[in-house]
């Protein structure tokens, strides 16, 4: 048995015990001085109705005394001024309406008083009370005697039993009801309890699970009264709780997530800041060296000034063309960049992209094909689109093995064109899939100036396909690697 439950039984089992306790206590130090009590206020009301007779008034009252002595059990006698007996109860007809016979002296209790007097009480300066006992048969009598305003003096007497006994009846009977009430008592606390208490256990229990951070379950506790306003409290709570928490949590995560990204987005500007200075070094340098030489009059020859003259122009394009990419690289990753969508042909565009490549690819023994399809319109920006495919075929150059294939096609499915660019080569790894799309990655770490490659290409591709909103990608194929990026297919399907 819990706590709370034993308490609560115990305590009804003791408010019960104490209730027949005090009833035992009552009965036994109280009720003989009540009965006593309101015995006397019977004689002393009776004698002041009578005080109120005149002299020759008793004939006529007869039936007013016959009535108050039946209603007393009382014996009542009335003496005259000289002291003999006018009046007694012992010698009247018990029918209302009879006469007062002539009084026999011989039947008017003697004077002498065979009674053992117990305790004397005086009410007034004419008025006594006494309680008496008659020995020979155990009787006790409550007596009042009393001067009478018309001189007659009165005389009531009164049997009372004794109270001691049917206080022992009254009291053996108290202990046979508490034992019987103390054992329904235990009956009936034991289910109030239980029923009183269950629903305090279960919110108990609840509470013990929220503040383990379980809050799956609820307080179904049916009820109108302050229990099922409890209830009702806990359940709110705990759902207050349960959604605080899991919006903490998520929250947390956020806020872990933010971190590590700002971790990962300050490596890469230290990264950036180190690339940049690095790219920018070299032609910093040359140029410099190149403009101190013409300062210094080094190069004497118009062909060796015009030679210092096209390194410093080269380098500084060179620059040029690195700032101007990094600078659009920028805006686009801060979102402070604006695509200008227009419709457009997609294949004549890869025919003018790839028209720009023609010289060096043949140059360098590299065999690009390109299957035109049925015309495909598109909606997108020109310009940056135009930029995507030239830097994948950039990429494509610069990793095609001795195979030397490039492909582009395109395929159309349903609301998007996706434009593919393959070259043979070796597959990329695993590991460096997220990776190239970083500024400044190379895949072989090499940066050599003669290839005028800095590794912001694909950088600027995935840029470019986040800000549209469209995706791209790469597949590792059997014999090469295929570039992809999605562009949005205009309404016009064909022209």
């Amino acid at each position: 048995m819990s706590s709370i439950r034993r308490k609560l039984f115990l305590q009804i089992l003791l408010v019960i015990l104490f209730i027949i306790s005090a009833l035992w206590l009552a009965n036994t130090f109280m009720l003989e001085p009540y009965y006593m009590k309101t015995k006397k206020d019977q004689l002393i009301r009776a004698r002041n109705s009578i005080n109120s007779f005149g002299v020759s008034d008793y004939g006529e009252k007869v039936d007013f005394l016959v009535d108050m002595g039946n209603e007393l059990n009382a014996m009542i006698l009335i003496f005259n001024a000289s002291g003999d007996p006018v009046y007694t109860t012992h010698l009247i007809p018990q029918e209302p309406g009879g006469s007062i016979p002539v009084i026999d002296a011989r039947r008017v209790p003697p004077s002498r008083n065979p009674l053992e007097t117990l305790y004397s009480e005086t009410i007034d300066s004419g008025t006594k009370i006494e309680l008496s006992i008659d020995r020979m048969g155990e009787q006790r009598f409550l007596s009042l005697k009393s001067k009478l305003d018309n001189g007659f003096s009165i005389h009531m007497s009164i049997p009372v039993s004794s109270i001691e006994s049917s206080v022992s009846v009254v009291n053996g009977f108290l202990m046979v009801v508490a034992l019987i009430s103390s054992v329904l008592a235990l009956v009936i606390a034991f289910i109030i309890s239980r029923k009183f208490t269950g629903s305090i256990l279960h919110m108990n229990r609840i509470t013990k699970k929220m503040k383990d951070l379980d809050f799956s379950e609820r307080c179904e506790i049916d009820s109108r009264d302050e229990f099922g306003q409890l209830a009702g409290s806990i359940d709110d709570l705990s759902e207050s709780l349960d959604s605080t928490l899991k919006e903490l949590g998520e929250k947390n995560e956020a806020l872990k997530k933010e971190i590590e990204h700002k971790k990962v987005v300050e490596e890469m500007r230290k990264q950036f800041i180190t690339n940049v200075s690095h790219e920018l070094k070299t032609p910093l340098s040359l140029i410099q060296g190149y403009a101190e030489g013409l300062e210094m009059n080094v190069a004497s020859g118009e062909e060796k000034r015009a030679f210092y003259c096209s390194v410093i122009r080269e380098e500084t394009e060179r620059m040029g063309r690195l700032v101007k990419d990094l600078l659009d690289l920028s805006m686009m990753e801060t979102g402070n960049f604006a695509l200008y969508k227009r419709e457009f042909c997609i294949d004549e565009l890869i025919r003018k992209v790839t028209g720009k490549f023609e010289k060096v690819l043949t140059e360098n023994g590299i065999e690009l094909v390109y299957v035109e399809g049925e015309k495909t319109v598109v909606y997108a920006d020109s310009f940056r689109t135009e930029q995507i495919l030239t830097n994948y075929l950039d990429n494509a150059m610069h990793h095609v093995d001795e195979r030397k294939e490039i492909r582009v096609r395109k395929d159309v499915q349903g609301n998007s064109v996706i434009v593919r660019v393959f070259n043979s080569g070796q597959n990329i790894p695993g590991k460096e899939s997220e990776k190239i799309w970083t500024s400044f990655y190379r895949a072989d770490n090499a940066r050599t100036r003669e290839e005028e490659r800095y590794g912001i290409g694909l950088s600027i591709v995935k840029a470019i396909c986040d800000l549209d909103g469209k995706s791209h990608g790469f597949d590792n194929l059997p014999d090469g690697v295929e570039f992809f990026f999605e562009l949005q297919r205009a309404e016009t399907l064909a022209i």
